[in-house]
């Protein structure tokens, strides 16, 4: 299963097991693709950040950042990826790796209940 396969069915469970319920929001970023020197001036200008992860779960008070990934092993997180992890967890926030849908539901199910 490609990434963006695996991530949308992620976004789909979530949106049915609790946006719609109104005990969670899920955001993605679209961080991805190649862009011409003027666009990815402008883009960066308004503050997107290179490596930020794919998706950003909120509940009251909390908020999970989740990098997916594949299980291939070509699908590994890039410098620019590990160093923006890095810094959200010096903030104190939580970041996560996900490569499986299974994975996913795991790690959100337990986030959501804490």
């Amino acid at each position: 299963m490609s990434e963006s396969k695996l991530q949308k069915s992620c976004v789909d469970w979530f949106k049915l097991r609790y946006e719609n319920r109104g005990q969670g929001l899920i955001v993605s970023i679209p961080n991805e693709g190649r862009r011409n020197a003027r666009t990815g001036g402008r883009l960066k200008g308004m503050g997107l950040k290179a490596g930020f992860p794919d998706l950003q779960i909120l509940k009251s008070g909390d908020i999970l950042f989740v990098e997916m990934k594949t299980t291939s092993s070509k699908s590994a997180t890039s410098e620019k990826q590990d160093a923006m992890h890095g810094i959200l967890r010096q903030l104190k926030h939580k970041v996560i790796v996900c490569r499986t849908f299974d994975q996913f539901t795991c790690v959100v199910d337990r986030f959501m209940g804490s």
